[in-house]
């Protein structure tokens, strides 16, 4: 029967075995028998030889396996050169198993050894070499993982490195500096609370300088906090930046007095630091240059937002003012009294919206700019505003209004506001109602006391929103939707949202897909400070 030897390494060691065509189970309970690996599932996975290839497949384990940092889904070829990552074990092809080579056509020279460009076997020559060995083949993990593992997989499996090196580390922990402001420090790769000396933490940081201490040698400047009176040892490392900034504290210590911390693990310890130091830096480089990303992606959106609007608003504009020439023009050949009566209004009436435009154009490049929206406080009384706003706006839609019914149970106040810029909130959110209620029905607006203001409500029984737009409405240039119920410039909401935050009010939204939309705003009784 054919069969292949595979490899299993270990930082404790490493074995060799033959596979066949029937699969083995491999684990702390399998037919291959891993000890030492506290990562490895009791059945982790199985392994096998088609009579061509070796195949490795994971059993569903816990802490999964690992080829390059991306984590196995399923069975794999393993090939010279592939290795496999089971916990903190690896697989691969035993070298043995590589063809025999042909000796150099030199004369005068002979082949004496032979391998692979990679680590593996400078890593199991340097485990079986004592303690400074087993402290590099524990520094090439570490930097194998950095490589190739995100920042949650690099802290834990370097700090499972770190413990297998250095086993008088009897608590590890790679924590946030400064801490937070209830003075907790938290681990920086599982985000949960971690118990270490606030006392050696400073004092560390205060000498941006990595510390061995022991019980018994502690510094006369340094206060000995409580949690430090049963450490017999203890390596505090501050991660300092090119620029000396602090970005976080590698802590280990140790409680008992038979097995310190030595200079020959302080070492070691500060050399991982030194790699934590560098990972960290990278990522915040790597999110810094995200976010500027970002930001010029949305540079160029609300560059083209802006064209699109400024062809929307022209458009907007050249429809009210046609309405405005041709309406005039036409009231030139009218003879009847009541046709004149009828243009002319038609004419005021776009005039006005045109007007209203204009300004609320105008609120948006306030918006803007650096001043922010000004308000004009005075009393209106917000029934008779709504009247005035629901008369222009059925005169502008005429037939959209066909088969529904605005019901408006505003009160008559008095409320403190911008008369015009309460105009367009009341009458943004009227317009906006009836456009997205193409089948009819009510779209009601009442108000209720809220505290020492005033809360206001608009109700449309429309097609509504759907949950994934909901938080898009009050965007600038976003349009949510069917866009072909009602055009527009994506502003409306936006601004509305703005005039409201300029009042001291906030708006919010309700709505089911099929059932309508409540739009809802508040207040203040009186002006802010």
């Amino acid at each position: 029967m054919a069969s292949k030897k595979v490899k299993f390494w270990h930082p404790t060691g490493f074995i060799r075995v033959e596979v066949g065509s029937e699969p083995v189970v491999v684990g702390r309970a399998g037919d291959i028998k891993l000890s030492g690996d506290e990562r490895l599932s009791r059945r982790h996975g199985k392994v096998w030889y088609d009579g061509r290839a070796v195949w490795y497949e994971d059993l569903g384990s816990v802490n999964g396996s690992f080829v390059h940092g991306s984590r196995l889904s399923a069975a794999i070829r393993i090939t010279h050169g592939t290795a496999v990552y089971l916990g903190e074990t690896r697989l691969s092809l035993d070298e043995s198993d590589l063809p025999p080579l042909c000796p150099p056509a030199v004369p005068g020279m002979e082949l004496k050894s032979h391998g692979r460009s990679d680590s593996e076997g400078l890593r199991e020559a340097l485990a079986g070499q004592g303690t400074a060995s087993a402290y590099v083949a524990a520094m090439y993990d570490i930097v194998e993982r950095l490589l190739h593992a995100d920042r949650k997989e690099f802290i834990s499996s370097a700090l499972r490195q770190l413990r297998h090196a250095v086993p008088g580390a009897q608590h590890l922990a790679l924590v946030n500096w400064p801490p937070e402001p209830d003075g907790r420090f938290i681990d920086l790769g599982t985000g949960h609370p971690m118990k270490v000396s606030a006392s050696l933490a400073r004092y560390a940081v205060e000498q941006k300088r990595a510390l061995l201490l022991s019980g018994h040698d502690i510094p006369p400047d340094m206060e000995a906090g409580p949690s430090m009176l049963h450490m017999s040892s203890a390596v505090y490392v501050p991660l300092v930046t090119q620029n000396e900034d602090i970005i976080g504290l590698l802590c280990a210590d140790s409680h008992s007095d038979t097995r310190p911390l030595t200079e020959a693990d302080f070492q070691f310890i500060c050399a991982v630091g030194g790699l934590f130091t560098n990972a960290l830096v990278a990522e915040q480089l790597r999110h810094l240059a995200q976010e500027r990303h970002v930001e010029m992606e949305r540079a160029k959106a609300r560059k083209e937002a802006l064209v699109n609007f400024l062809q929307i608003a022209s458009h907007d504009l050249n429809n009210l003012m046609t309405a405005v020439t041709n309406g005039a023009t036409l009231v030139m050949t009218l003879q009847q009294e009541e046709p004149r009566q009828r243009m002319a209004r038609v004419i005021l009436s776009a005039g006005r919206r045109a007007i209203d435009l204009i300004r609320a154009y105008l609120d948006v490049a306030q918006l803007e700019g650096e001043g922010g929206l000004r308000v004009m406080w005075s009393e209106v009384n917000p029934q008779r505003l709504l009247d005035e706003e629901k008369a222009v706006i059925e005169t502008a839609m005429g037939d959209r209004l066909a088969g529904i019914s605005i019901v408006n149970e505003l009160d008559e106040g008095p409320w403190q506001a911008d008369d015009r810029k309460m105009r367009q909130i009341l009458g943004n959110l009227l317009s906006n109602a009836i456009k997205y209620s193409p089948q009819g029905g009510q779209v009601r607006i009442w108000c209720e006391p809220a505290g020492d203001g005033v809360r206001v409500h608009v109700r449309d029984h429309g097609v509504g929103i759907a949950p994934h737009d909901q938080e898009k409405v009050f965007a600038a240039f976003e349009r949510v939707g069917d866009l072909s119920l009602a055009p527009g410039t994506g502003l409306g909401l936006w601004l509305t949202a703005a005039l409201v935050a300029a009042h001291g009010g906030k708006i919010w939204l309700e709505s089911v897909p099929g059932q309508g939309s409540t739009f809802s705003f508040t207040l203040p009784a009186k002006p802010p400070e």
